[in-house]
């Protein structure tokens, strides 16, 4: 259930991106969650309401993106999504190491508003 502390430090940071801004009226939340994370979107959604009942955001919608996991090869630089079906191998030379570029982030995107 860590989705809801997720999803109210997402309400706590729109409300004050809105703080100077009170005339405009939340319409839509977006965030991005990187696959990695373990953040299950589902229930990113079924938390919403809860956490943002009594709030600004609570006629708003919440639209969630996810982001897939990008690494970069430590050997020859190439960027790709890792797959297990590859044993995450880099798919150009075939190495292990890499460096995450992608996947971990869990983030407000926009906060789509009616002036």
């Amino acid at each position: 259930m860590h989705e809801m502390s997720y999803i109210v430090a997402m309400i706590d940071i729109a409300l004050n991106e809105l703080k100077d801004r009170p005339q405009a009226v939340p319409k839509r939340l977006v965030i991005e969650v990187g696959q990695m994370t373990g953040v299950m979107p589902e229930y990113l959604h079924k938390y919403f309401p809860i956490a943002a009942k009594g709030t600004r955001l609570s006629d708003a919608s919440l639209e969630v993106i996810s982001i897939p996991v990008q690494v970069q090869c430590a050997h020859c630089g190439s960027t790709y999504r890792p797959e297990k079906a590859f044993r995450y191998l880099c798919p150009v030379c075939g190495e292990k190491a890499a460096t995450l570029l992608h996947g971990r982030e869990c983030k407000v995107k926009s906060i789509e508003v009616e002036e």
